[in-house]
Parts: C-alpha cells; sequence; structure tokens
C-alpha cells in the first residue's frame, strides 16, 4: 500500500510540474489591423512567444521582444499583469510591449493610455512609417490575455485515475 501511495505522490508532482508555466494567448484588434498569437509570462515579465499581425489581409509573422529599448519608432518594455486590469502598466504614450519580425521591418507596439483608459496599438510594416489614419501615430484597439490551459494537470489528474483504477482493480481481484 506504501509504494502505492508514493507512485500517486510521484504522478501528482510529475504533472504539475509543467503547470508552472505562464502561457497566455494574446489577441489585439483595432480598425485597420490586428494580431494574435502566445507570450510566455514569469512573474510580470513576458519571457517569450509570438504571433500573427494581420494587416491589408496579409498576415506577418513577430516575436515577442523581452527586455525594453527604443528604436526609430518605438519604446518598449516586457512587463505584463494578466491577473490586472490594465494587463500592461499604465505608461505615458509611446511605452508599452513590441512584437517585431527579425529584421525589425514589421513591429506591432501595443500599449495602455492613461488620459483615456485604454489600450492603443500601432504597426509598422516597413521599420520606417506608421500604419494609421494619418497624423496618428496609434489606433485605439482591444488587447486581452487569456490562460492558455496546462496540459501537465490534465495528465497527472489522468494518470492518478488509471493508478486509482489499477489499485480498485487489484484490491477487487478483477
Amino acid at each position: 500500500m506504501n509504494r502505492i501511495a508514493w507512485i500517486f505522490v510521484l504522478a501528482l508532482v510529475v504533472g504539475l510540474v509543467p503547470a508552472m508555466a505562464d502561457n497566455w494567448d494574446w489577441t489585439f484588434t483595432s480598425p485597420t489591423f490586428s494580431g494574435i498569437g502566445i507570450v510566455d509570462i514569469v512573474g510580470n515579465h513576458g519571457v517569450s512567444g509570438g504571433g500573427t499581425v494581420t494587416y491589408a489581409s496579409v498576415g506577418h509573422s513577430v516575436d515577442f521582444v523581452t527586455g525594453s529599448g527604443s528604436n526609430s519608432l518605438y519604446q518598449w518594455q516586457d512587463d505584463l499583469t494578466p491577473y490586472a486590469t490594465p494587463q500592461l502598466p499604465a505608461y505615458p504614450p509611446g511605452f508599452g510591449i513590441l512584437f517585431a519580425n527579425l529584421l525589425q521591418t514589421v513591429q506591432l507596439n501595443i500599449w495602455y493610455q492613461t488620459d483615456t483608459g485604454s489600450y492603443y496599438g500601432s504597426l509598422s510594416v516597413d521599420g520606417n512609417s506608421y500604419v494609421t489614419p494619418p497624423g496618428a501615430w496609434g489606433e485605439q484597439g482591444t488587447f486581452k490575455l487569456t490562460s492558455v490551459p496546462d496540459g501537465g494537470t490534465t495528465l497527472a489528474f489522468l494518470g492518478l485515475a488509471i493508478a486509482g483504477l489499477a489499485g480498485l482493480r487489484r484490491k477487487l481481484s478483477l
């Protein structure tokens, strides 16, 4: 009996270790462009991820840019607070999270603007100019982070159920 208890504990621990990773789906939708993908968050910092930005019916693959920095178009940081509202820290205009392709020709910057209480996004598909209405460098939109269910917990419970059935079978001598 003691061996079966240890098997239960081992199955639970092995199954729950992957559950410690925070994987989140992200979406941003504005009148001109949209983006969708996944970002991995540790603490309150994005550490990896990517997705697809769609503009004029063309999809562009982008990766999450970690750390903080700036270039000729944007300033960014990797702070994300998925359980809070807003999900991005409130910064002055121009700061936000950045998704970009390898050459940074396609860049999507998303930020939360405190004076309007709204999310904004700005897109560049050439690395030099904004794809927004004339005179604007950002466009109001909807930003959401949604938790991705972890398969490790499911597998742990499935393993426990199978081990429980095996134990029940032995106990009942079936």
